[in-house]
């Protein structure tokens, strides 16, 4: 029976195994489409850098040339047209938060409050 240390060692070695293959993958699928690949700045072909601050930056970037009244479902629409990874992976509860901190800012107001299924609506502040 293999010791707790070697069980490790082991544990490390696939680890590590199955990192170089799944980069020498990415690397392969960048080639064959290298306008999703990331430059080395880390920001990608839509100007959206990864990170700290990204959902701010596309939430602003989605509401810059709007006009009307807006919701919250209207913006995750916006953002998917922007930056889809980040539209998939984000929460909704992210999104509401972000849109209050963009009230707090005064960028943009909640002209109706939501209520169960049916979200605010938003308008952005000139």
């Amino acid at each position: 029976m293999a010791t707790k240390g070697e069980k490790k060692s082991e544990f490390q070695r696939h680890k590590k195994e199955i990192e170089e293959t799944y980069q020498r993958k990415l690397e392969a699928l960048y080639e064959l489409y290298p306008e999703f690949k990331k430059s080395s700045s880390g920001t990608d072909s839509n100007g959206i850098t990864g990170g700290y601050g990204s959902l701010k930056k596309v939430l602003n970037q989605a509401i810059e040339n709007r006009e009307g009244e807006f919701t919250s479902r209207d913006i995750k629409k916006w953002i998917s047209e922007i930056d889809s990874s980040l539209a998939l992976s984000m929460t909704p509860a992210s999104l509401s938060n972000a849109l209050v901190r963009l009230g707090k800012e005064k960028k943009i107001e909640r002209i109706k409050k939501g209520a169960g299924s049916t979200p605010a609506i938003y308008k952005k502040r000139n």
